[in-house]
């Protein structure tokens, strides 16, 4: 082909081009216009993809459908049409290239509106917004119980023998109780020789006593001799104060010494003896690693451990910022050998939940008080439920009427005309309903699959 010739064929077949985009179809029996770039009606070949189709076309996905379309998938009816897909019917089309669909129009807030011949042609039920009230529940599930206060228990000496437990794990027991039994390291030569000393410091006690004691006596005859106002007899009367005072100093002193002595061997000789670990207050015994008879010990090795019944409560590790709060009334229902008593509700208050610090402080922790002290004789586990959302008279639909797209919530709300619009709207659920806070009001219809 020569040149020039494939110049011509060029310049004819932009011409034929031009003339598609901007010719104008009217459609059989009168029921719609539309204005496509580059495609053409049933009674045209479709410049896209070259195939005829005499009834129905789905652009995207080849599927048909005589009665009734789908928003979200693109299928096609021969009545309606949806403005997203841009799919194609006999009767109506949707342009995604700049388009008019004369029966859809977008509304206000940037949603889409479709409206039908008749109500019927989309079989869909509606339901009014109402005017109710709404309730969360806050619940966790096997909580367990945990003490706040507690203290591990040791000897008060630097060493010494166990002999043997006096309690068993699990056990409650009162104040002042014994726990376990242990000995002290005695030695009865070094004994012996203290009692020695503390008699030899005796006797020498009794000794300058005596001594002493005879000095003022003679200080005082020769007081008596003298000639009163004199001057020898006002030193003579000082000196014998003097001599007194340091009398009473000196036994002050020398028995404190003795009284030490005497304790010291009293110690030695009690060591010989059984000693006891009393409990500090009420509580319950937990042994933990513990140990066994005749091994060495001392302050540092914790023999047991005593949990205070008063500061239990129920308690457990959870994640995230929970919906319980600190304060919040809960119901609690007990657990034993796995079962959970539902016939039996106890009540109880959050005691601490991370809640409490904003998300300041992290502990993963929650814990619940018991109203009940004597609760926890009688369960082991528990699980707790509480109202963490409650208000009255706001708008509430159906969870199964909210769709939502790119995290975006919305629903298809029926206008006065009978159109069928997206409309957005925010809110929270519970799983079964949502509280809406905007995009809809009580009175409108909105579709309910």
């Amino acid at each position: 082909m020569s040149k020039a010739r494939k110049i011509i064929c060029l310049i004819a077949a932009g011409s034929l081009a031009l003339s598609l985009i901007t010719v104008r179809v009217t459609l059989a029996e009168g029921k719609s216009v539309f204005q496509k770039t580059g495609e053409e009606s049933h009674k045209t070949e479709t410049a896209k993809t070259g195939k005829d189709n005499p009834k129905t076309e789905t652009a995207k996905t080849g599927k048909k459908n005589p009665k009734t379309e789908t928003a979200k998938t693109g299928e096609k009816s021969p009545e309606i049409e949806t403005a997203k897909t841009g799919e194609e019917s006999p009767e109506t089309e949707t342009g995604m290239a700049g388009g008019e669909n004369p029966e859809t129009e977008a509304s206000n807030n940037g949603g889409e509106s479709l409206k039908t011949e008749s109500d019927q042609d989309i079989e869909v039920s509606y339901e009014e917004v109402v005017i109710g009230n709404y309730e969360e529940k806050g619940t966790l599930k096997n909580l367990e119980w945990k003490f706040l206060r507690y203290d591990s228990l040791s000897i008060p000496y630097p060493n010494g023998t166990f002999v043997n437990y006096l309690v068993e794990e699990g056990q409650e027991v009162k104040k002042g109780e014994k726990l376990l039994s242990y000995r002290l390291p005695f030695d009865p030569i070094g004994l012996e020789e203290k009692e020695l000393k503390l008699k030899q410091n005796l006797e020498a006690y009794e000794l300058a006593s005596r001594q002493r004691e005879a000095e003022i006596n003679e200080s005082e005859k020769r007081l008596k001799i003298l000639e009163q106002g004199t001057y020898d007899e006002k030193i003579a009367k000082l000196n014998l104060e003097k001599q007194k005072l340091s009398f009473q100093q000196y036994c002050y002193q020398t028995e404190k010494a003795l009284d030490i002595q005497k304790e010291d061997i009293n110690t030695i000789k009690a060591n010989e003896e059984l000693q006891y670990l009393y409990a500090p207050y009420d509580g319950i015994i937990h042994k933990g690693d513990g140990v066994s008879e005749a091994m060495e010990i001392d302050n540092r090795k914790v023999l047991l451990t005593i949990l205070d019944k008063k500061s239990a409560v129920l308690g457990t590790e959870v994640s995230g910022n929970e919906s319980l709060w600190f304060d919040m009334k809960v119901s609690v229902t007990g657990i034993t050998n796995r079962k959970e008593d539902k016939d039996n509700l106890h009540t109880g208050r959050v005691l601490s939940s991370d809640s409490l610090f904003e998300g300041k402080i992290t502990t993963g922790m929650l814990y619940v008080a018991v109203d009940d002290p004597e609760l926890m004789n009688t369960i082991q586990m528990a699980n707790i439920s509480a109202a963490a959302v409650a208000v009255e008279q706001v708008p509430i639909i159906p969870i199964k009427a909210v769709k939502t797209e790119n995290d975006r919530k919305f629903v298809y709300q029926k206008d006065s005309d009978g159109s069928l619009r997206r409309q957005y709207i925010t809110g929270r659920d519970n799983g079964t309903d949502m509280w809406v806070y905007s995009g809809l009001s009580a009175g409108q219809n909105i579709v309910v699959d």
